[in-house]
């Protein structure tokens, strides 16, 4: 992937809020980036955290803003790196403090990272490595300002997103939307589905940003979220819309 890069474009790293990322077998990965009041805390007013997240939402590797120190050039920003420690099933208290001239330099460590963490736990999956390589270029260039923004949940192939979309999650869905359940429990009655096999497909769902779970009056309810954002798939030479 080659991007020319001229300066660090945080502001355009704005424009990556939001995104999600599957990266198959459960495997997420996530963008959260935010406005910040210049700070020493937020030196360059943009906070971030880069994180992917595996099948049960464990957090295998965290990339976050870290604050300005001294000897960091002004031209650059510091990010911490967190990797999971699977000793103490947790992401480490302690993260590598990294610097970077430009976004693309952050993501790209951030692409390395998930692509070394994927290949240990041998989730590494051929069909879809084109489109991930269509996703990552496609947001390299947002982050250089390139591109406009456009969907921002984006599946590598059509079989990574019917593998969430499945027929059950499709019933839920439209159900939600029809029937506007109070509780998973009510949910659940009117699909015939178990609980259990409701929050299951609930808790993908919200993972990927198609619905919102909260609490109202003691019981779980769930609101559809799917019109709200834009859903991608990636393929060899462009993206379609779903």
């Amino acid at each position: 992937m080659t991007i020319e890069v001229t300066h660090h474009n945080l502001e355009h790293l704005l424009s990556l809020q939001d995104y999600v990322l599957n990266q198959g077998r459960g495997y997420l990965a996530q963008f959260d980036v935010n406005d910040r009041v210049v700070s020493r805390t937020h030196p360059h007013g943009v906070s971030f955290e880069l994180s992917l997240l595996g099948p049960h939402g464990t957090q295998l590797l965290v990339f976050k803003n870290a604050s300005l120190s001294n000897p960091i050039p002004a031209e650059h920003f510091p990010a911490r790196r967190f990797d999971y420690n699977p000793l103490r099933r947790q992401v480490r208290t302690t993260g590598k403090l990294c610097t970077y001239s430009s976004t693309t330099d952050l993501l790209m460590d951030f692409f390395t990272g998930i692509d070394h963490i994927l290949l240990m736990k041998r989730c590494a999956n051929d069909s879809d490595r084109i489109g991930q390589e269509t996703i990552r270029n496609h947001l390299l260039k947002i982050a250089q300002g390139g591109v406009w923004k456009n969907p921002n949940i984006w599946f590598p192939s059509d079989a990574a997103l019917q593998s969430i979309l499945t027929d059950s999650a499709c019933d839920l869905l439209q159900t939600i939307r029809d029937r506007q359940p109070r509780s998973i429990t009510e949910l659940s009655e009117i699909t015939g589905h178990s609980y259990a096999a409701v929050r299951q497909i609930l808790n993908s769902l919200k993972n990927h940003k198609l619905i919102e779970l909260f609490c109202a009056e003691g019981c779980v309810q769930a609101i559809d979220t799917s019109d709200w954002y834009g859903i991608g798939v990636a393929h060899a030479e462009s993206w379609k819309r779903v």
